[in-house]
């Protein structure tokens, strides 16, 4: 207890027994922890040959995962000088703390009673972010960009209705010149400055700065430099709960949420070094962050109808976003959403084997939207006509003529045309394809650098056929029952 030194680290068994090696009489301070519960820290004095102490862990508000983006390690680390788009000098060089930023904001977190994973900004597996309550990517004070894909997953991860948690000071500026991460993810229209004063109380209301720690006062924030700190713009649709005491028109901390519920949000930024903001004032600024996203909102609007696919109507995945919601209906093609605020929203109904339909609508306050969706069943079938038949030379208005019967009445969504032709000079050819209401579509024609007596080759709609001008997309929709 008296120099943190580490004397024994054990595992209790299953059924949560615990012992440890033969320790000198002392004080200890004895440190409990188990994945997804609270840790435990006491002091336990050995004063007998035998002392038993039992522990009671309490289960976590939830489960976070941390993504950390800092390099450094050290104690010290010497920041170069930072440099303008001119190159020119626009904050010196200073020797800063390295120490990861994410340490302190997972033990924080433990603290108040939550379930942290950490894992390397380089190293993490996108797919698990979904298992968390909300995911926190740290930067701290790193001078170094967040990696394409990090960027990139954070904008797929806001945009699937996930809830993240940014914090750094200097990811703003890095990134300023990225227009769509500044938009989707950071919500800023433009990095200000570096340093400018502590963090200070913009919007007393907000709840990310009263609920459930009232944030009144600054948090004092030590500036060794431009790693530290971004003040920033916030975008026209965020919200500016925390701003700078030295330019209180800048953000230093954003908020987003797509939707106008006040009790929660999809996305916070601090755009500052957490390491560097005064404890235990961040700690209370981190719960406050915590809650707010991981807050349940409930609107009271809703969208119901039903998707009407010909003698089949169950099965098909309902999609709302945003939100990322889904609804499977049942034998009689109902789905509903409900709890949604007023907006404007997308429905995308999908079903294998099946075309896909989507509707926008727009909910209102505490209204009811109907909206019905409707598939056609997918008919995938080949047809094909092998002919024995000698091409005539020189007869732009004869040629022979190769006709499939297609059985279907359906509207066309794709095609495909194979052929396997043999002639003595195939770059002579034309040949066109000639839909049952009498569309016509050149697949080849005078290709100079073909001279090869046969050819086979596959055209689809996905791709232009060689003939300069034509593209089978042109028969999308045509009907497909009668001869091609």
């Amino acid at each position: 207890a008296d120099n943190n030194q580490l004397m024994a680290t054990v595992n209790t068994d299953e059924l949560g027994h615990y012992e440890t090696p033969a320790l000198t009489y002392y004080e200890y301070r004895v440190t409990v922890m188990a994945s997804q519960f609270i840790p435990q820290t006491l002091t336990v004095a050995i004063d007998a040959p035998t002392v038993q102490q039992d522990l009671e862990l309490e289960g976590t508000n939830g489960n976070i995962l941390i993504v950390d983006n800092t390099a450094d390690r050290e104690d010290l680390v010497n920041f170069a000088p930072k440099l303008g788009k001119n190159g020119t000098v626009i904050a010196e060089g200073y020797q800063g703390d390295g120490r990861r930023a994410s340490a302190d904001i997972r033990a924080d977190l433990e603290t108040i009673g939550y379930s942290v994973e950490l894992v390397g900004g380089t190293t993490y597996n996108y797919d698990d972010w979904f298992s968390y309550d909300l995911v926190v990517v740290s930067a701290g004070a790193s001078s170094n960009g967040l990696p394409s894909a990090l960027r990139t997953d954070m904008a797929s991860f806001l945009e699937a209705g996930g809830k993240l948690l940014i914090e750094g000071g200097e990811i703003a500026y890095n990134h300023q010149t990225d227009a769509g991460f500044c938009a989707d993810v950071l919500h800023i229209a433009d990095w200000a400055t570096d340093n400018a004063g502590d963090i200070g109380v913009a919007d007393p209301d907000h709840y990310v700065m009263s609920v459930p720690n009232v944030l009144a006062a600054p948090i004092d924030l030590t500036y060794s430099g431009y790693g530290d700190s971004d003040g920033v713009e916030p975008a026209a649709d965020a919200q500016m709960p925390g701003n700078w005491t030295n330019w209180i028109e800048r953000g230093s901390v954003i908020t987003y949420d797509t939707n106008p519920g006040p009790q929660g949000g999809q996305m916070v930024y601090f755009s500052f070094n957490y390491s560097a903001a005064a404890s235990p004032d961040r700690a209370n600024l981190m719960q406050n962050a915590v809650v707010y996203l991981t807050t349940l909102e409930v609107g009271d609007g809703s969208i119901s109808g039903t998707v009407n696919c010909v003698g089949d109507n169950g099965g098909v995945t309902v999609t709302l976003t945003p939100g990322n919601r889904e609804f499977v209906t049942d034998a009689d093609g109902h789905y509903s959403f409900e709890g949604l605020f007023p907006g404007a929203y997308r429905l995308t109904a999908t079903k294998e084997g099946w075309s896909s339909d989507t509707a926008d609508v727009t909910v209102t306050q505490g209204g009811s939207t109907l909206q019905d969706l409707w598939l056609t069943n997918i008919v995938t079938d080949q047809l094909c006509n092998d002919m024995s038949q000698d091409i005539p030379d020189n007869d732009p208005t004869g040629g022979i003529y190769s006709t499939i019967n297609m059985p279907v009445e359906s509207a066309l969504s794709s095609l495909a045309v194979y052929l396997n032709i043999e002639h003595p000079y195939i770059a002579d050819l034309v040949v066109t394809l000639i839909s049952p209401a009498g569309t016509e579509l050149i697949l080849h024609k005078n290709p100079r650098w073909i001279s090869r007596r046969s050819r086979a080759w596959m055209l689809s709609s996905a791709r232009t056929p060689r003939a300069t001008g034509s593209c089978m997309s042109r028969m999308s929709a045509s009907t497909m029952r009668a001869g091609w």
